[in-house]
């Protein structure tokens, strides 16, 4: 068994047992190694249904969705702004890519899954907020200046930025977000000091305008129902719950680098990490 592809037990191990490398005998013993697990699980109890190629999904599956999405955030800050209450958020504006079509709610490679359809954020917020006589204006933030604009004219500004990450083959040579959204962020941060970040990545980003803004979200890649769960937890109609599982660097790269070893002492990582 090879994965995600077929490649020295491919072609390679064929080559090999035709040269007498590798006997029959190993393969056997590699063969019966899978087997015998996929006996003792029960796999071949029952016959195989269904096509791998079909959309599953129940209500139930939605849920659990949902759920997931819900209790997996976390709330890397908030100075007094959440929850939000609509009798004071009469304009919303959703900025960023990631707020709308381009929301990056799964990983790259193996982690992509066929779902019945995906609830962006601004949708969510929307549904949230019917009714109540808000707003919700939309801004993919390609051009600042714009997005700053309607950051000014907005009770309180949400911008959703996102890295995708989906190889786990090679190692990235930054944790800073791509696509100068640091600088939006900065942007609107400056225009509306109601100003809330929400993050959807796989692992810790830098943040320097942590100081500038008075929420951030992390949401990690958040699946189908995204859109739902970030109105909810912004208007705590659900509690953001969620532990990091990694640190994040409050103000430089530097926090998380090793420290040189001390005579006497394991070394040790400096670190500072913001949590709900």
């Amino acid at each position: 068994m090879e994965m995600p592809n077929a490649y020295f037990y491919a072609d390679f191990l064929s080559q090999a047992v035709a040269n007498g490398q590798v006997t029959t005998a190993q393969i056997d013993t590699m063969v019966t190694r899978v087997l015998t697990q996929m006996f003792a699980f029960g796999l071949f109890d029952h016959a195989p249904v269904g096509s791998p190629t079909a959309t599953v999904t129940t209500p139930a599956h939605a849920a659990v969705a949902l759920q997931g999405a819900e209790e997996g955030t976390v709330l890397l800050k908030n100075s007094g702004i959440l929850p939000l209450a609509t009798a004071n958020t009469k304009s919303i504006a959703v900025i960023g890519v990631d707020g709308g079509a381009g929301t990056q709610t799964i990983g790259g490679g193996s982690a992509t899954v066929t779902s019945p359809g995906t609830v962006w954020p601004l949708t969510g917020i929307q549904t949230r907020v019917a009714g109540t006589g808000d707003t919700v204006t939309y801004n993919d933030g390609t051009n600042q200046s714009s997005a700053v604009s309607l950051a000014a004219s907005s009770s309180v500004a949400i911008v959703f930025a996102s890295d995708n990450y989906g190889n786990e083959g090679s190692d990235t040579s930054t944790i800073s977000l791509p696509n100068n959204q640091d600088a939006l962020i900065s942007a609107v941060a400056a225009a509306n000091p109601n100003t809330i970040v929400v993050l959807n990545d796989n692992n810790a980003i830098l943040m320097p305008w942590l100081n500038s803004v008075k929420a951030v979200f992390e949401g990690f890649y958040d699946g189908q129902n995204w859109g739902t769960a970030i109105g909810a937890l912004l208007f705590g109609d659900v509690n953001p719950s969620g532990k990091l599982p990694v640190t994040f660097p409050t103000r430089a790269l530097s926090q998380v680098r090793r420290a040189p070893p001390r005579s006497g002492r394991v070394p040790t990582t400096r670190c500072s990490t913001r949590r709900g």
